[in-house]
This record gives C-alpha cells, sequence and structure tokens, in this order.
C-alpha cells in the first residue's frame, strides 16, 4: 500500500470515527429528550356515554373511553375517567381534570377525549350526558355540555400543550326537529399551543363500529402506542387507517396551533448525519427544542466554547426565569367533603318546572376581601379575614331569570308579585333586571312557599365564596378577564347590554355569570368595611340596613367593577337595568 493511500484511508478512517462519535453524542443527546419528555406531568379527562336512555343508545363509547384511557395510561398520562355520567358527572369530572392540570404546571400536557353523542346547534357543539331531556335547541344550553366548557378549563391552566379528540361526530339524533342543527360536528378554532381532532370532517358522520371499538379509536389508541411518532405523525396515521377501513367514508379532521412537537412515546430517532456537520451544529439541531435543563447542561459540558453553547446557556437562564404569577391559585377543601342529606357537592337539581335550576357549593374556607396590593383595590374590601362555610348549600346556577320571574308573576296577583319589571333587553332567558332588594325578597319568599324548601339570597360571604370557587386571584379566571369570559365593558368586546345567562365561562363550582351581565343583591345590610363581620358565612344584618349590598358587577361596568372581592352598597329600595339577583337555598343535613 503506497503511502499516498495509506494517508486517504487513514484520513477517511478517521472522518468516520469521528461521524460515529457525533452520531453516538447527538444519539445519547436525543435519548436525553426523549426521557425528559416523560417527565412532563401529563394529565387526561376521558369521557365515554354509551347507555342513553331518553335518544339512541350507542355501542361503543364505553368500551372506546376505557381503550382510550389505557393507551394514555401507558405513556404516561394521570387519567381522570367518567363512563355513562349524567351532566353532573361530566362537570364534576371535568373540574377534577381543570384542578388537576392547573396544578400540574406550565409544562404539563392536557388531554381531553370524549365518545358520546354530540350535536352541533346553536353555532356551538354539544356533548350529550346521559339523562338530557332535550326537546329543543334551548335545552341543550340548560342540559348538554358544550364543547368550549373543558377546552376554557385547559386555557385557564396555563399549561403548554392541549389536545381534544372528540369521537363524538354520530349522527344528530334532533336532526329534524332543530332549526339550525348539522350533521357532525361543528369547526373550533384551536386556541395557541393547541389541537383539537375530529373523528369525521366537518358535516361527516363518524362510524359507531361494529367491532367493540369505533374506527376512529382503534387508530388511535394503536398509534398513541408508537414509540417516536411525533403528535401529528399520530393523527395522520389514524386518518389513514380510517379512511382504509371505511373506504373513505370517513376522513377524521384536524385543527391546530402547535408550537412544539409532542411525542407520546417517544424514541431514539436521529436524522442521518452529512459528512463534514460540524459536532456542536449536529447535536444543536438534536436538541434545540428541548425544556431539559439536564440536557442543555450535558450540551454545554461537551461544547464550552461553541456558539450554541451560548444559546444554550440563555435557554437555561430562560427556563429558570419563567414567571408562575398568572395562574390561577385553587383554594383548600375538605379531603373527604360530606354529603349533605340527598344531595352530594356538584350536584344539579331543580325543585319545581319553573325554579331556578340549583348548584350544590361545598362547605370550606376562604379568606374574603382583598389583600392590600390588589390592583384597583377600595378600602371597602377590607380587612380580609378568613370565613368558614360550615355546610354545603345551593346556588343558583344562573342569575334569574326573566323566564322564571314572570312566572312568579303569571301565578300570582300583581299585588302579591309587586313588580313586572320591563325588559328593554330582552326577556326569557335574559337575567331579570330593575329588581330591587325588595322585590328579591318577595320572590324567595314566593319560592319558599311553593316548593316548602328554604330558598333565601345568598350572605355576601357565601356570594364571594361562590364567585371566587377556590380562587384567591381578583377573577376566578386568574389575574385578568378577557372580554370573552364575562359580558361587561371589555376592551374588545362590548354588548351593551345583557346576555341570555350562561354565555360567559362557567366557574369551578359550576356557576355562570358571577362576574358580570347583572349586579346581584344579597342579603347583608350595607357596612363599609369587614370590621366586625361575621367568620361563619352568615349575612351581616348590622350597619346600615337601610342599604344592601350589591356584587359582581353588570355588563355595563368594566373589569376592575367585577372582581371577587369587589362590593358596593344601594338604597333598599334601588333598581335600575344594572341590577338582578341569584338564589340560594339551604340543605337540611
Amino acid at each position: 500500500m503506497s503511502g499516498g493511500f495509506k494517508a486517504i484511508v487513514t484520513a477517511q478512517n478517521e472522518v468516520n470515527m469521528r461521524t460515529i462519535a457525533l452520531a453516538a453524542l447527538v444519539a445519547f443527546l436525543t435519548f436525553l429528550v426523549a426521557g425528559d419528555a416523560l417527565a412532563e406531568k401529563r394529565v387526561a379527562l376521558v369521557i365515554g356515554n354509551s347507555e342513553y336512555e331518553l335518544i339512541s343508545p350507542l355501542a361503543n363509547p364505553e368500551n372506546d373511553a376505557r381503550l382510550m384511557a389505557g393507551a394514555l395510561r401507558d405513556v404516561g398520562f394521570e387519567v381522570v375517567e367518567a363512563l355513562n355520567a349524567d351532566r353532573s358527572g361530566m362537570i364534576r369530572a371535568m373540574r377534577e381534570f381543570g384542578a388537576k392540570l392547573a396544578a400540574a404546571g406550565a409544562d404539563a400536557v392536557g388531554l381531553f377525549f370524549y365518545a358520546g353523542h354530540g350535536v352541533q346547534a346553536l353555532n356551538s357543539n354539544f356533548l350529550l350526558p346521559l339523562g338530557a331531556n332535550i326537546n329543543t335547541e334551548e335545552d341543550l344550553e340548560l342540559d348538554a355540555v358544550d364543547a368550549r366548557w373543558v377546552l376554557r378549563q385547559m386555557e385557564r391552566a396555563r399549561n403548554r400543550l392541549n389536545i381534544v379528540v372528540l369521537d363524538a361526530c354520530r349522527n344528530n339524533p334532533f336532526r329534524g326537529a332543530f332549526r339550525s342543527a348539522s350533521r357532525g360536528l361543528g369547526r373550533i378554532e384551536a386556541p395557541s399551543g393547541s389541537l383539537i381532532a375530529y373523528s369525521a370532517a366537518p358535516g361527516q358522520v363518524a362510524a359507531d363500529g361494529n367491532g367493540a371499538n369505533s374506527p376512529y379509536t382503534a387508530a388511535l389508541a394503536e398509534a398513541i402506542r408508537q414509540a417516536g411518532s411525533e403528535l401529528i405523525h399520530v393523527f395522520r396515521q389514524t386518518r389513514i387507517a380510517v379512511e382504509a377501513q371505511t373506504g373513505g367514508a370517513q376522513t377524521p379532521w384536524e385543527e391546530q396551533s402547535l408550537k412544539d412537537d409532542f411525542y407520546f412515546l417517544p424514541g431514539a430517532i436521529v436524522a442521518p448525519l452529512t459528512p463534514g456537520t460540524a459536532p456542536d451544529a449536529a447535536a444543536w439541531t438534536a436538541i434545540q427544542n428541548t425544556q431539559s435543563r439536564a440536557v442543555l447542561e450535558t450540551f454545554i459540558e461537551k461544547f464550552p466554547d461553541s456558539l450554541y453553547a451560548e444559546f444554550a446557556r440563555a435557554r437555561l437562564i430562560e427556563l429558570e426565569g419563567e414567571p408562575d404569577e398568572d395562574r390561577v391559585a385553587v383554594g383548600v377543601y375538605p379531603e373527604q367533603p360530606q354529603p349533605t342529606g340527598q344531595y352530594r357537592t356538584g350536584d344539579e337539581f331543580r325543585d319545581c318546572d319553573d325554579c331556578p335550576e340549583m348548584v350544590v357549593v361545598p362547605a370550606g374556607s376562604f379568606m374574603m376581601g382583598s389583600p392590600a396590593d390588589e390592583d384597583d383595590r377600595r378600602d371597602t374590601e377590607g380587612p380580609q379575614h378568613t370565613v368558614t362555610i360550615p355546610q354545603n348549600f345551593a346556588v343558583g346556577r344562573f342569575e334569574v331569570t326573566f323566564f322564571e320571574w314572570d312566572a312568579f308573576c303569571k301565578r300570582h296577583a300583581r299585588a302579591e308579585c309587586g313588580h313586572h319589571p320591563s325588559g328593554r333587553f330582552g326577556r326569557g332567558r335574559q337575567p331579570v333586571l330593575n329588581i330591587s332588594w325588595d322585590h328579591a325578597k318577595a320572590y324567595v319568599a314566593w319560592l319558599s312557599r311553593t316548593t316548602g324548601e328554604a330558598y333565601r339570597l345568598l350572605s355576601e360571604a357565601e356570594w364571594e365564596y361562590a364567585a371566587r370557587a377556590g380562587t384567591t386571584t381578583p377573577f376566578s379566571t386568574g389575574n385578568f378577564l378577557a372580554s370573552l369570559e364575562a359580558n361587561h365593558r371589555g376592551l374588545t368586546r362590548y354588548l351593551r347590554s345583557t346576555a341570555v345567562v350562561g354565555q360567559s365561562d362557567v366557574n369551578g363550582f359550576g356557576l355562570f355569570d358571577m362576574h358580570g351581565n347583572v349586579s346581584e343583591w344579597v342579603e347583608d345590610c350595607w357596612n363599609d368595611s369587614y370590621a366586625g363581620a361575621p367568620d361563619d358565612g352568615s349575612a351581616r344584618m348590622s350597619g346600615d340596613c337601610t342599604k344592601h349590598v350589591l356584587r359582581g358587577g353588570s355588563w355595563k361596568d368594566e373589569a376592575k367593577d367585577l372582581r371577587s372581592a369587589s362590593r358596593y352598597g344601594r338604597w333598599t329600595v334601588f333598581m335600575d337595568e344594572l341590577a338582578g339577583f341569584r338564589v340560594a337555598r339551604t340543605l337540611s343535613p
């Protein structure tokens, strides 16, 4: 062998060895990235409804939910599972999921899977619980679950990635009876950092399947378990499998605004290396999107003088300093809340056809009032003090509506009704307004006589406890209130009127419109501070009892007046188009 040829071979061997070493290093870093991907917390909510009674039952959603829950547990998800759930059960599961996701941290991944009947109507997608008594489109708002609710729970958690999977595009069982109903489900815009997947494209109907599972869920569960498949690839493989199985009749569809790659089950996949690639550049390409401090520190150790090491150091500083102060703070409740009589926390009920719908709120303790450093705080919101609500009680899920008020007046002479308020923004399911404190008291007295139950106004402490729903931030939504989260004088949206109840975000106790729409009368007399206030949740019936307290702010107020702690007093006979009320009911032990 000539000296020149030897030199060429030796040089080539050195290149090969460097390439092998570089490949090994990149593989090692990629392995660290893969391992770290499973280190982030993963929380899922899985709901499957099959055993419908008032509408056609479905064979596979319960099986689909079990299959999906198993697949998700296999790839590291903590799963909240609800099978054949009525509306209360679905809401309870959503609250539990939202709380777990919020507690999991900014790097967490959230996933919601639903299998069962779904209806597109009233410009929304509704998921149907068991026991839903749906006769009109309007009943959907009361007895079904708007798919956007769970999406809002996920948005509030402010985690990096959320995935929503709806295998609910089965044929609409009410289509012939509804004005606006359509085949399948409609498009939901995916918020930043999320993916929304449908088992069928808009206007298509998904197959329930002839086997134990729907074609879509069976394909998705298999794809999730495949190591090394990135999120988009998982849903692409699912689509290919479903189209093949259904002969093209069903095409799964996704909408996404993802910012990062995500692997259900990472694998050490290393892109081929081009000869001559700088080792630091190749390694940085493999790990540049990592959230792992260990991976970044390893890179810096291996390539301390690289330009990319500066990027890695900057990323480490960024990870150390990510703010967390805007997260919703979750309150502490008894570990084993005791049921009160026949009702459990979160149960929903009505005592008569024309009665307000009620939600059972748990006993617990909270800090009432606002801290001294809260923006827009008033002196009347202090001093802060601990209040303990000793037992569960029921709260109106919505503000009292014109429908409920008019039923009261229709059944009784005007003298007993006492007031027939005008509704310039409409009647029906609009909140009743132009109501004085005296009028609200007359209504709850009638409701108590009619039902034989102890209806009343909320105390001020009960109202704030219910509005906060376990949060300590200015709003139940966090430090800020977006224009779409409550009906008020928002920066980007202002209706200049009341809105049909239930259009705002639902809070952690299942209550709507605690912020905005109409201000709500409570039982308490007016006092300009909490000095001497009760600490047991009872109403304060001393002070200036020619005035009573209004809470929650109205459609005409700015966000600062909708804070959970905001309060003001008005004459007992005061009434205008900003004031309404909500009812409470004492529950028997």
